[in-house]
């Protein structure tokens, strides 16, 4: 070894720890991530689906998950709003998290596209920035999808809302307990079998 030679000093150690530990941090994150999308579709039944659960790992793959993040999101929002009409519980103003989804996928390839220019201390600095602001979408679409695996794993299959009653207190048709007649004081349910004789009309004299 001559007397030139460099051996790794303490600080180099620390940097090649912190530089893996970052690393393995950020996969393991992205991997409970996938998770979640993975555990949300599996909720969801598969005549609904648009995306097999199975192909959310695919998101895994370096560079190719910015392409195919632009896959995953819209079909993952599909799913979840053809399993919301199919509960009835569809709301037209419920975007399933798309918005934060699409902003997050879109940003991240324009970036990833843009790292190939030179890169120079004021182009890290705007790019650094961009990534944080897009962590925040990620992170949002992230707790969006979890609230809406968690709904969807408390919930009752449809038709199954009655499954803790007794027989003789169970109604013969499910679906008239929900149904509704307008009423000039608001609105007031059907009367249900066993609720007695409905209620006489006044008589106009």
């Amino acid at each position: 070894m001559g007397p030139n030679a460099k051996i790794w000093g303490t600080d180099d150690w620390m940097l090649i720890t912190f530089v893996v530990g970052f690393f393995a941090g950020a996969l393991a994150l992205h991997v409970a991530f996938l998770f979640t999308v993975y555990r949300c579709l599996l909720r969801v039944d598969p005549d609904n689906r648009e995306l097999a659960p199975g192909f959310v790992w695919l998101a895994i793959i370096p560079l190719f998950n910015h392409i195919f993040y632009l896959i995953m999101v819209p079909r993952v929002t599909a799913s979840l709003r053809n399993e919301w009409r199919a509960r009835d519980w569809y709301v037209q103003t419920e975007d399933f998290g798309h918005r934060l989804g699409m902003t997050y996928s879109i940003g991240t390839l324009i970036i990833a596209c843009c790292m190939c220019a030179p890169a120079t201390s004021g182009w890290n600095c705007v790019v650094s920035g961009a990534w944080l602001v897009l962590l925040m979408f990620w992170i949002g679409y992230w707790v969006r999808i979890a609230g809406l695996a968690r709904r969807l794993g408390s919930a009752r299959p449809p038709g199954d809302e009655f499954a803790d009653y007794d027989d003789e207190f169970r109604p013969t048709d499910p679906e008239a307990a929900h149904r509704e007649e307008p009423d000039g004081n608001g609105m007031r349910p059907w009367p249900r079998e066993g609720d007695g004789p409905p209620l006489a009309e006044p008589v106009d004299e």
